[in-house]
């Protein structure tokens, strides 16, 4: 069983061709953290936690359309040059 209080990695397994590899949730913080294709790691804070929930126990949701329709007007996004140089390691 999941435990959406946790931190919760969601892989990307549609491909390559998708712009994004993983979304890292935190669901008591209302944080998310993307990781997209390129390496661009970027944090959203403020997240609704009805969205991550969704995300979390949808099993048919694709996390591509998920970023762009629940994180693309979010003005609390930051680019987080600490977990980027880690990634591109």
């Amino acid at each position: 069983m999941i435990n959406p209080f946790g931190y919760q990695t969601l892989i990307n397994v549609m491909g390559t061709s998708h712009s994004v590899n993983n979304v890292t949730t935190d669901l008591i913080n209302g944080e998310v953290v993307v990781e997209q294709s390129s390496g661009v790691v970027t944090v959203h804070d403020h997240v609704s936690r009805l969205a991550i929930l969704n995300l979390i126990y949808g099993k048919s949701i694709s996390i591509n359309l998920w970023v762009e329709n629940n994180l693309s007007q979010d003005i609390n996004c930051y680019f987080d040059h600490k977990l980027a140089s880690n990634y591109s390691d």
